[in-house]
């Protein structure tokens, strides 16, 4: 926001295989239960779900900056 405008947007949605989502609904974090799942040690610093869950089509940093992207739509153009 600049005081007068909102920016609002959402990344990509990737549905959650039904063991991991499991696993977060009982409290765990996804990125741990990501690891556990791929026997890897710290997913979230690479890919993050969004890679494994695509097979590296589309990973974290991509999935946040599209989101981030749409966000800035009212900032970056008069059409709002």
């Amino acid at each position: 926001t600049d005081g007068d405008r909102v920016g609002r947007a959402a990344g990509p949605s990737l549905a959650l295989p039904a063991d991991v989502a499991a696993r977060i609904d009982d409290g765990e974090e996804l990125g741990p239960v990501m690891d556990d799942l791929l026997d890897t040690d710290g997913i979230a610093e690479r890919g993050g779900a969004a890679g494994a869950l695509t097979n590296g089509r589309i990973d974290r940093a991509e999935a946040l900056a599209a989101g981030v992207s749409g966000a800035l739509g009212p900032f970056v153009t008069d059409l709002y």
